[in-house]
């Protein structure tokens, strides 16, 4: 019954104008003490103490540059509450262009772990003028709270057992042989995660020196370890004390010292392979250097060269490279002139400068070797700040809108001896999908002594919230973490295309395009819906492409709307049926992010609820005395009354036909704009009329049909009169 046709879609040119730049409307300033710096929107903010309880505070200033006004909701922590406390009052505050609400972020550590949150400030920014729409954002900070916790250590070359002391306590050297000397490792490690800071290291005590000693004051970083030795080289045999004093920036430790100076009873001597040398108590015992993995070994010979028997009650040694592979069971006692032999191995594991204390009775030696090896350090670079990271450790990304993503470089340094081998790097985890490599090297790889290599780690949160994952490198894990932060929003946009309310059963082209670019690309949809009222909607309005949903691409930092095609315009069909038509659009991130306004512009036309259209008239039946004529139409309300057919006879006919006829078809346009059928056809008619044509002129040589020129038809309804189509019979 209807044909088909050609469709277009017509979009009003209408415009909004939001704010264009995605920067917030603000200038964020922040007070530490009796300094004030101005910072960004998802900027990180640092919070330092030294020492657990200790509080620091950070306030916040939001002063309004934009035009209008902004309402400033109240801030809010999410994570670490109780690290992380807010004092701020008048919020949520209304603020005019250049006025400021202020509010201060505490910071009070009870554990030494580093501590992290996310605050988050809400506002509404007032549209220019009353036709443009209120925007609305957040402004982000991420929360980083340090405090440090410096743990003093110390080991003896006895036992190499690292004990942890503090204020009051004493160490105890072992008996030392007169002329030779016990070094005790002190160590200050910082457990915390924060810098610490040593401010001075002392002693006192005539056979007591500080050997090792780091220029001070010396700030120690989050899991960062300062060592220094403490000698005791005794002059004479007897018992001598003194102290050791370390100076924190919160407290001061003081630390006895206690040692009793002995003579020696052995002689040593060194086998290494034919060749023995003599080794006095003090001494550093060298070991040739060695492959990792691969083991070295010598032999040390102790004689009782006393006056008596001498017994040597324990040996020991520290250092984790070294050990005794073979020696007399202990206690053993030496009759004069008597030899007893250990061997000591150097097995090293990584490569590097290896040391080490070995102890026989009272005697004490240095032990040293080399190792032959590859030995991997790791750091990674953001921004322009380089941070080392140990196994285990975490790399963090700077807080990124959804969508929108930032690079890391991390770097594999072989500090070794010999080239490493690379065999394997990759990321998992749950969340692995927010990270990847863009490029990875090809693996296996060698990496030469001194030499490094790079490889990008790519962060792209695909929603808001933290996001973690593990990166390996050769069986080597560390934790990757970064926080999605709400993207920025959508850009005013505009309807493009014709304007003005098109006619039924016509095509219109509709686009739509941003009033700025975005930084990432946005997918869409333009969705149809119709309101005919009590009128069956017409099915014939639809996009060009078939469908009531059509999709978009506006890519990254372009403005304009991208349809099926590669076309930046779309055509609907507006269908035959009074009513109207509204268009409106949807925006996302690839990653499905949503970004589409709360207050949305749509494109909306009417159809007018007019009188019918006569389309074309056509033969569809003819004799000399009959005729029958086809009307196609569309009436905008469904109705039809009648069909008005003026005939017009040729100027040579005497006598022509009657040449009018009215046709009532309410009954019949009733019975089928009711039926199930014609809902498929919206507004769309056809009429079938039979004529009987007489003439008084008629004659054996002409007809009545041949005595008629043309045929115009009418239609109404309701609504008024349809335009005249006109059919003409021969020359």
């Amino acid at each position: 019954m209807v044909r088909n046709y050609a469709v277009a879609v017509l979009f009003l040119s209408l415009f909004f104008a939001p704010r264009a730049s995605a920067q917030v409307p603000f200038e964020i300033t922040v007070q530490s003490g009796g300094n004030s710096f101005l910072v960004a929107d998802n900027a990180t903010l640092n919070f330092s103490v030294d020492a657990i309880g200790k509080s620091t505070a950070l306030t916040i200033t939001l002063t309004y540059v934009g035009a209008t006004s902004a309402t400033v909701q109240l801030p809010l922590i999410f994570g670490a509450q109780s690290t992380f406390s807010l004092a701020s009052t008048g919020f949520p505050a209304s603020l005019s262009p250049g006025q400021s609400a202020a509010f201060t972020v505490q910071f009070t550590p009870t554990v030494a772990t580093q501590a992290t949150g996310q605050l988050s400030v809400g506002y509404v920014e007032k549209g220019a003028n009353s036709q443009t729409a209120s925007t609305g954002g957040a402004i982000g900070f991420t929360l980083v709270g340090t405090v440090p916790s410096l743990v003093i250590a110390y080991s003896l070359p006895t036992n190499g057992n690292v004990i942890t002391i503090d204020n009051g306590n004493t160490i105890g050297f072992p008996s030392t042989v007169v002329g030779s000397s016990t070094t005790a490792t002190m160590t200050v490690v910082n457990r915390g995660s924060g810098s610490g800071l040593i401010q001075n290291i002392s002693i006192s005590g005539n056979s007591f020196s500080l050997i090792s000693l780091p220029l001070l004051p010396l700030s120690v970083a989050a899991g960062s370890v300062v060592q220094f030795a403490v000698v005791y080289a005794p002059g004479q045999v007897g018992n001598d004390t003194g102290t050791l004093q370390i100076q924190f920036s919160d407290r001061t430790v003081k630390l006895g010292l206690q040692g009793t100076a002995i003579a020696s009873v052995f002689t040593y001597q060194v086998l290494q392979g034919t060749q023995t040398s003599a080794l006095n108590p003090g001494q550093t015992l060298t070991f040739p250097n060695t492959n990792v993995g691969d083991k070295s070994s010598l032999t040390i010979l102790a004689k009782n060269t006393s006056s008596g028997p001498a017994t040597i009650g324990a040996t020991a040694i520290s250092g984790g490279e070294f050990s005794i592979a073979d020696g007399p069971i202990t206690p053993i006692t030496l009759n004069v002139g008597d030899t007893t032999s250990l061997t000591i191995s150097f097995a090293p594991s990584q490569a590097g400068s290896a040391v080490g204390r070995l102890r026989i009775a009272n005697d004490s030696f240095t032990l040293s070797g080399t190792a032959i090896g590859a030995q991997l350090s790791y750091s990674y670079t953001s921004g322009s700040t380089t941070s080392g990271v140990a196994p285990g450790g975490n790399i963090v990304f700077t807080p990124q809108p959804a969508g929108q993503s930032v690079t890391t470089t991390f770097t594999l340094q072989n500090t070794g001896t010999t080239a490493g081998t690379i065999t394997g790097i990759g990321i998992s985890g749950a969340d692995a999908g927010a990270f990847s490599i863009p490029n990875p090297p090809s693996q296996p790889f060698s990496l030469a002594p001194g030499a490094s290599a790079q490889f990008s780690i790519l962060f792209l949160p695909p929603s808001t919230g933290l996001f973690t994952a593990t990166l390996q490198v050769n069986g080597q894990q560390f934790t990757l973490s970064g926080f999605g932060n709400t993207p920025p929003p959508v850009p005013a946009y505009q309807f493009t295309g014709a304007s003005g309310n098109p006619q039924p059963l016509s095509q219109v082209p509709i686009g739509l395009s941003l009033a700025s670019s975005y930084p990432l690309t946005i997918d869409g949809t333009l969705t149809i819906s119709s309101n005919t009222g009590s009128l069956p909607a017409d099915p014939a309005v639809q996009f060009s492409t078939g469908g009531q949903v059509v999709n978009f691409t506006i890519p990254a930092n372009t403005t304009q709307a991208i349809f099926t095609g590669g076309t930046n315009q779309i055509n609907l069909q507006t269908g035959s049926v009074a009513g109207t038509i509204t268009v409106t659009p949807s925006f996302m991130l690839a990653s499905g992010v949503a970004l589409t306004p709360t207050s949305l512009t749509v494109l909306s036309y009417t159809l007018a609820p007019g009188p019918p259209a006569l389309l074309n008239i056509l033969v569809t039946g003819e004799t000399s005395t009959s005729l029958t004529l086809e009307v196609t139409g569309y009436a905008p309300t469904r109705t039809l009354s009648t069909l008005q057919f003026q005939f017009t006879a040729r100027s040579s006919a005497p006598n022509p036909p009657s040449n009018t006829a009215t046709v009532n078809v309410q009954a019949n346009a009733q019975a089928w704009f009711s039926s199930t059928a014609s809902r498929s056809f919206g507004g769309q008619f056809l009429v079938t009329v039979p004529f009987s044509i007489t003439s008084s002129s008629s004659s054996s040589t002409t007809t009545p049909l041949s005595l008629i020129q043309s045929v115009t038809v009418t239609a109404t309804n309701a609504a008024g009169t349809s335009n005249p189509v006109v059919i003409s019979f021969g020359p």
